[in-house]
């Protein structure tokens, strides 16, 4: 089956390399006769004036398809000049052309092509016409006996890879020795080598691409890199790809080129990309760019940064996302370096405050020293001169204070913010949020919430449940939250857990299954609210198989929470079934864990196994770690009853 494909294909390329010799353009019929009276036959031959007519017109007539007409003029124009080796040659390629349209065997044209060679009146033309007569009439030795005769008379290695393609075509023999001659004569002729290289890749893909790395390093050619390189893609070789390609990289092709960076930059090799930038910096192609801006951000090259920023930014085809990304990523980068001048620089290319608020947010949640805060405030000045208004800087320290709770100041600055300011960035509910919480101004938040954009979707039924909640007023949070869950289509997953947090507080254990349940049908694959129901249902004694199914899932979401582990240890243990408690409770112990109340239930199942050495240690370590009322009196009373 392999040789049946390779000879397949070798009929496709005889077929387009060696067959095809139809003329497509007319000549003028004053280059014609030029050609004609120029050929070199007998001195004495004149070609008479009526005998060039018929020739011109008969060529002109085969060049435009009419190969009737053309032959029969040809063959008028040779009974007026029977000398003449030009009319003949013409007259056997015409002959040719029209068998090879019609796929005929014909034996004239081998008859002709025959008497031409009897004659003497050949030239290395005539010979590949010749040849071909003999193919198209099932006589492939005879074709390869004059390619032989024509190698004698003008050696071209495209004659050495047509005797190989006939004699695999026809005689079914691989003599891949021609194919060595036909590329030591190809004369660094990119197409032949292109052409040798497609047949000899079916069967021997490594001599061939010594063959291409040879060719290539003698005379580079885009097309011989381009097959080469999916030879080398077959044989999933990506190091030699990456070791040819930067071998050769300030003559590939752009596309060529964002191959190579591409293997690069999944390698994370930034330096290597670095180290050529200015041959990528030159190119156009916009993927090519942004591998080397990201790429000088990996290596810290961020002068370099700036200057591929430039030129990304201009690219035609770069979109506003694009821009986006480029200019977050340039702005982190210059603040890791603690270079606020050129942070605010970046910042303030970006037009969307939406922007700037997030940079500031994103660090404003973590915990930052007075150092960090000055840079910070320093940071906010410089962005000052940049035009960034006063109303959204002083947001901006609103929001500081109140995610640090520092409610007073927050709210100071919260009073200073037009809030007009913030509604096209929807930021309105934050602002309004601050109102409520920092300064328990009901009033004020009311009117921003009358001025929030449609896009902001938060609903102020959670945000009052939230507040009240804060404000330990939980008759109240509570009331909100109802509300928000009744009214709200979908509502937020957090409005669920603080209604769950309530239930919970005041043990309404059933009441909080249900509300589970409820927020199940909105968030299905929240795997905290699975492991709440399974652990809700086992301190309950509402035992079933639903427990571990629950349980499963959870796990399958996060296989290595501990906290999912403890509910199905304590489902076994209230099941009595100790052995599997414990084979959960080492899971538990391996993975670490911090829970006064997983050390607490990690003790009572010791004691159930009559270890009571390792249930006096988890005992004790759940009063140590001291973060749970309830399961530090359990301990207590266990080590108590334990010691007795």
């Amino acid at each position: 089956m392999r040789f049946k494909a390779i000879i397949v294909f070798l009929i496709i390329l005889l077929t387009v390399y060696g067959c095809s010799r139809n003329k497509t353009v007319s000549e003028a019929t004053s280059e014609g006769i030029s050609l004609l009276k120029s050929y070199p036959e007998l001195p004495e031959s004149h070609p008479s004036p009526m005998a060039i007519q018929f020739f011109v017109q008969g060529d002109y007539a085969s060049s435009q398809g009419d190969y009737t007409n053309g032959l029969r003029l040809l063959k008028i124009s040779a009974t007026m000049d029977t000398s003449s080796v030009m009319i003949q040659k013409r007259i056997l390629e015409v002959m040719l052309d029209m068998a090879q349209e019609n796929n005929e065997i014909v034996p004239e044209v081998l008859d002709y092509a025959k008497r031409i060679y009897n004659q003497g009146y050949f030239d290395s033309d005539v010979l590949v016409n010749i040849a071909q007569a003999y193919l198209l009439n099932n006589e492939p030795e005879e074709a390869v006996s004059i390619y032989e005769l024509k190698l004698e008379y003008e050696p071209k290695g495209e004659d050495y890879l047509r005797i190989f393609v006939i004699k695999a075509k026809y005689l079914r023999k691989m003599d891949t020795d021609l194919l060595d001659k036909a590329y030591k004569l190809s004369g660094n002729n990119a197409n032949l080598i292109r052409t040798i290289a497609e047949i000899r890749s079916q069967f021997e893909p490594d001599k061939t691409i010594e063959m291409l790395q040879d060719a290539i390093k003698k005379s580079y050619d885009t097309s011989l890199m381009d097959v080469l390189l999916k030879l080398l893609e077959s044989k999933q070789d990506e190091d030699a790809i990456i070791m040819l390609l930067t071998g050769y990289i300030s003559n590939l092709a752009e596309y060529q080129k964002g191959i190579l960076i591409e293997l690069l930059y999944n390698r994370k090799d930034f330096e290597e990309i670095v180290r050529n930038f200015d041959v990528y910096y030159d190119t156009n192609e916009l993927q090519i760019q942004k591998y080397l801006f990201f790429a000088c951000i990996g290596e810290d090259h961020l002068y370099l940064l700036d200057k591929i920023y430039n030129r990304l930014t201009l690219n035609p085809d770069v979109t506003s996302e694009d821009i986006e990304i480029s200019t977050v990523m340039a702005s982190e980068s210059w603040w890791m370096t603690r270079n606020p001048e050129k942070t605010a620089f970046y910042l303030s290319k970006h037009k969307e405050f939406g922007f700037v608020h997030e940079f500031f947010i994103k660090r404003f949640i973590s915990s930052y020293s007075e150092e960090e805060e000055r840079s910070y405030e320093y940071l906010l000045s410089i962005l000052s001169d940049y035009g960034i208004d006063q109303s959204l800087e002083d947001f901006l320290f609103a929001r500081k204070y109140y995610l640090n709770d520092e409610s007073s100041t927050a709210y100071a600055y919260a009073k200073k913010v037009n809030p007009q300011k913030l509604v096209s960035y929807n930021l309105v509910l934050a602002l309004a949020i601050i109102y409520l919480q920092c300064g328990d101004d009901i009033e004020g938040a009311n009117k921003l919430f009358a001025m929030r954009s449609s896009e902001e979707e938060l609903s102020i039924n959670e945000i009052y449940g939230q507040y009240y909640y804060k404000k330990q007023e939980y008759e109240k949070s509570m009331e909100y939250l109802d509300k928000e869950i009744a009214e709200n289509p979908k509502p937020t997953l957090y409005a669920f857990q603080l209604k769950i947090s309530l239930l919970d507080r005041d043990k309404r254990y059933n009441d909080e299954v249900a509300v589970i349940e409820q927020a199940l049908v909105h968030y299905p694959d929240e795997a905290m609210l699975l492991n709440a129901l399974a652990y809700l249902l086992t301190v309950t004694n509402q035992i079933s198989e639903k427990i571990p199914y629950y349980l499963e899932l959870a796990l399958q979401i996060e296989p290595d929470n501990v906290n999912y582990i403890d509910s199905y240890c304590w489902y076994y243990y209230q099941i009595g079934d100790y052995q599997k408690a414990e084979d959960y409770a080492d899971r538990i112990i391996k993975l670490g864990f911090n829970s006064s109340v997983i050390a607490y239930h990690i003790g009572a199942v010791y004691e159930k196994l009559s270890d009571y050495k390792l249930a006096d240690v988890y005992y004790k370590k759940a009063q140590l770690l001291n973060n749970d009322d309830e399961a530090v009196a359990d301990a207590a009373k266990a080590l108590s009853e334990l010691n007795k």
